[in-house]
């Protein structure tokens, strides 16, 4: 079972789920947490509960300790006493053992080549988009075979911070924007320098982020999206220009032109070209 496929499992109950592991002082077995979170009065809840669970166990949240009674209690993973749950999550989807068991990251890597001007209809089963994407059938669906995966996809995309919801003309939207996917990891790109050439810039935080150009996971979907999501070596993506403009707008960047570098241009109505990215930290 995928992230997408367990509808119930959102990113906001994984969180209650660690944040209750965190404050108590006791263990506890998989059946008293699942009485805790869901009565044996609702089936539905038992439901809900089962899908977190199965969630929390395959992406390495939680873990047993078996008791000299026999009794396996549930712990959290040590990491998460210290690391924000969401840096976790992204650390886990992108590890090549969790790729190859779920496709969620390939489909996050296809939303990202999507061009922000052609929103997403949040009602809209993308299934058939993502075929007539990528051409020789690899990924097929990317498992967004109805529109509650795609929903619930959506979900967990804006909570890792891969899009924005927007609304036009009374619908809802769904657009690339990893604006704050980014921004989680600025500091750590600029802790050396407050200047880096663009090149650098790719080549760190794709080691983060694989689903954006340059990183192995997006390399992939890349090599097989038909023409028209293609892009020139030298160039970014819309969704990654959108973003970097962003960031400037908000006085968090500053992207620079220098003579004498090597430069890309920005895939935006302001065609620009940048060789550097400074890092000011200061938000409006």
């Amino acid at each position: 079972m995928s992230i997408v496929s367990n509808f119930a499992a959102e990113p906001n109950r994984l969180e209650m789920l660690v944040n209750f592991l965190k404050s108590v002082t006791r263990g506890y077995t998989k059946t008293e947490l699942e009485e805790l979170f869901s009565p044996s009065s609702g089936r539905g809840e038992s439901s809900v509960f089962k899908e977190v669970y199965s969630v929390a166990d395959s992406l390495g949240i939680i873990e047993l300790e078996e008791q000299d009674s026999g009794a396996s209690l549930v712990q959290l993973n040590h990491h998460l006493k210290k690391e924000p749950l969401i840096s976790y999550i992204e650390n886990q989807i992108f590890k090549q053992e969790f790729v190859l068991k779920d496709k969620f990251s390939f489909a996050a890597a296809w939303l990202l080549i999507q061009n922000p001007q052609n929103p997403i209809d949040w009602a809209d089963n993308i299934s058939s988009r993502v075929t007539q994407d990528l051409s020789n059938g690899e990924f097929g669906e990317l498992e967004l075979t109805n529109n509650s995966r795609s929903q619930h996809f959506s979900y967990w995309c804006q909570y890792l911070g891969f899009s924005s919801k927007v609304s036009i003309s009374g619908k809802t939207h769904i657009i690339p924007d990893p604006t704050p996917a980014i921004l989680r990891h600025l500091k750590s790109i600029f802790q050396d320098s407050k200047e880096v050439e663009i090149e650098k810039f790719l080549n760190v935080i794709v080691e983060k982020l694989p689903v954006l150009e340059r990183g192995w996971i997006r390399d992939k979907v890349e090599s097989v999206s038909r023409e028209g999501l293609q892009r020139n070596e030298n160039e970014l993506s819309y969704s990654t220009s959108l973003a970097l403009l962003r960031l400037e707008e908000k006085g968090i960047i500053k992207l620079l032109s220098k003579s004498d570098a090597n430069v890309m241009r920005l895939n935006s109505a302001a065609n620009r070209r940048i060789s550097h990215i400074q890092y000011t930290g200061v938000k409006k």
